[in-house]
């Protein structure tokens, strides 16, 4: 399907990425010249204005009128048609021509141009433009989809992925949080066993010395007695 600049209508409305904008920068020096501000309505876009949306979610777009514009223009044939007709008209209303004398005008300089003009060549003409741009439509409404598709799946995807990422880190941290749980009462228990330990070696420790105290001075007293009550070398 040709993309007929579809892909650049759609930027109007799914901003680039920082990157993509990081991409577009100028250089140091280099001049950048703005896009001048698109011209104010004419009575015909007013009029498109009050048919669709012009607050909220949807708004009438100049970006789109000039494509529409565009598609009409390509789809023009040689000698004045409705196409034609409807420039004319435009530029009559840009001249602040009141409504029925913005289409007297238009008429008049139409029917100049085509021999036995009749409003009917209008009508029968006009429903070639609304063939193309309701192909137009159909094209974009594909594009929109696509970018739907590819796009915005994309991102889902990158969503998904970090969301199954972020749960697993969330378990990890919970086996994590359990583990240390579990250490810090092994720790606890093998702080009391020191501590019990320390005590009953301590203990074992005093009582050894007490014993070899009371043991050495029984073997001095014995030898002191002997000599007392049976005799022998001083």
């Amino acid at each position: 399907m040709p993309q007929r600049g579809f892909m650049s209508l759609l930027s109007y409305f799914i901003k680039p990425t920082d990157n993509a904008r990081a991409s577009k920068t100028p250089d140091q020096g280099t001049t950048t010249i703005s896009a001048p501000p698109p011209p104010p309505p004419s009575k015909l876009q007013q009029t498109i204005g009050d048919v669709l949306p012009s607050t909220g979610v949807a708004a009438v777009d100049q970006k789109f009128i000039a494509h529409f514009t565009d598609v009409m223009s390509k789809s023009d044939q040689s000698g004045p048609d409705f196409f034609e007709f409807m420039q004319s008209l435009n530029n009559m209303e840009k001249l602040g021509f009141t409504e029925d004398k913005a289409y007297q005008a238009a008429w008049a300089g139409f029917a100049a141009l085509v021999r036995n003009a009749d409003p009917s060549i209008l009508d029968t003409s006009a429903q070639k433009y609304i063939t193309a741009l309701q192909k137009d439509k159909e094209d974009f409404n594909a594009e929109v989809q696509n970018a739907l598709v590819n796009d915005l799946g994309d991102l889902k995807k990158k969503i998904t992925t970090l969301e199954s990422q972020s749960k697993d880190s969330a378990d990890q941290i919970l086996k994590l949080q359990a583990q240390i749980s579990a250490n810090n009462d092994t720790v606890a228990k093998l702080n009391g066993q020191i501590s019990e330990k320390t005590i009953k070696i301590t203990n074992g420790q005093k009582s050894y010395a007490v014993t070899f105290d009371a043991f050495l001075n029984r073997i001095n007293d014995t030898l002191s007695k002997t000599k007392q009550y049976i005799g022998g070398n001083n």
